[in-house]
């Protein structure tokens, strides 16, 4: 692989990340998409203790989703970890 190949594939790797963490935050800026993900991280067991293998698997999904939210919009973060904590 060229120097030049290798920058490509950077540059295109790079704009797909940029391309998710938007559709990320337009997708957060929805008050029945925040709804539908608190939903679905509480029944993964987002913030709660972990029993099992199944529930560490679990929480880990969990915890890549507020990952990803947490880098395209951390107001819509911040907000989700208070009502999973119900503050």
């Amino acid at each position: 692989m060229t120097m030049q190949m290798s920058e490509e594939a950077e540059y295109e790797r790079m704009a797909q990340d940029e391309q998710e963490r938007r559709d990320w935050f337009e997708m957060m800026q929805s008050e029945a998409a925040f709804r539908v993900f608190l939903g679905l991280l509480d029944e993964m067991g987002a913030n709660r203790v972990m029993v099992t293998e199944n529930d560490m698997r679990i929480r880990n999904m969990a915890d890549q989703i507020l990952d990803r939210i947490a880098k395209a919009n951390p107001n819509a973060y911040v907000r989700l970890m208070l009502a999973l904590k119900n503050i």
